[in-house]
């Protein structure tokens, strides 16, 4: 009978043990990744200033930090420039602006960057992408 609850302590003192690591395991990675985006948002201070904005890949491995503004008050010409940073490597891999565009993740290691017509014509080709951009190669994927 003795033998039981010295058995039953064990168990329970192994499973509390066990969830304070967890739970050390989940403070320490939240601690990383808030000192991780700290970092980011020195560089993109550094490049950009104010009012810029941070778009991780699922992972969290690479993220787009961009600042969009706009050339003219009166037209719907925005300028967005912008740079990815791998939190692996912890550097900024890729750096480009473009004129009325956008840019989006597709899966988590490429990236789509797209114009955004002003004027449609007539007979106008409606593939709007510029390029793709690959994270893990580093290279740009140019469709035109």
């Amino acid at each position: 009978m003795k033998i039981k609850y010295l058995y039953l302590i064990i168990i329970l003192f192994g499973i509390s043990c066990s969830d304070c690591y967890t739970k050390k395991e989940k403070i320490a990675k939240q601690e990383e990744e808030k000192n991780l985006e700290m970092t980011i948002n020195k560089k993109a201070k550094e490049k950009f200033g104010r009012n810029y904005k941070l778009i991780p890949n699922n992972t969290k491995d690479y993220y787009i930090c961009k600042k969009e503004s706009n050339l003219s008050p009166n037209e719907f010409i925005n300028k967005i420039k912008f740079f990815i940073y791998s939190t692996t490597t912890k550097e900024i891999i890729f750096e480009d602006e473009i004129i009325n565009g956008s840019l989006l993740w597709l899966n988590n290691n490429k990236i789509k960057v797209s114009r955004i017509p002003g004027m449609v014509k007539k007979n106008y080709d409606n593939d709007n992408i510029l390029y793709y951009y690959d994270v893990i190669k580093k290279s740009k994927l140019i469709t035109n």
